[in-house]
């Protein structure tokens, strides 16, 4: 993740004082940002308190943490074994040919309609 040029105080700073009444292109341009970025900064920290910045950095840096370690563990396969269950198909709706034995049974008409008892 890259850092920025700016402490999140500061970041804060600034945008305090573009919703105090300073011009944002004034403070962009004493700061050396885009219009942009302040925007960007806006939406993201527009009305939180320095504490509040603080803990979402930390659920951020969690966040990304666990993303790596879900990202390096293999995926369980979800076995789909034939469950008891009969799987009918309601005649009284229309027709369509159903594969049974199977729990998510295929079905193929454009009304069909199952019965699973």
């Amino acid at each position: 993740m890259r850092r920025s040029a700016y402490s999140d105080s500061e970041i804060i700073a600034m945008v305090r004082d573009v919703e105090a009444g300073r011009p944002a292109d004034e403070m962009c341009q004493t700061a050396g940002i885009t219009l942009r970025t302040l925007y960007r900064w806006r939406r993201r920290f527009g009305g939180l308190k320095p504490f509040a910045v603080h803990a979402l950095r930390a659920l951020e840096q969690e966040n990304y943490r666990l993303k790596a370690e879900a990202a390096h563990r293999p995926i369980k396969t979800i076995s789909t074994t034939p469950s008891p269950s009969r799987v009918t198909m309601r005649s009284d709706l229309g027709g369509g040919r159903v594969s049974s034995g199977v729990t998510s049974a295929t079905v193929v008409g454009r009304y069909a309609a199952l019965r699973v008892r």
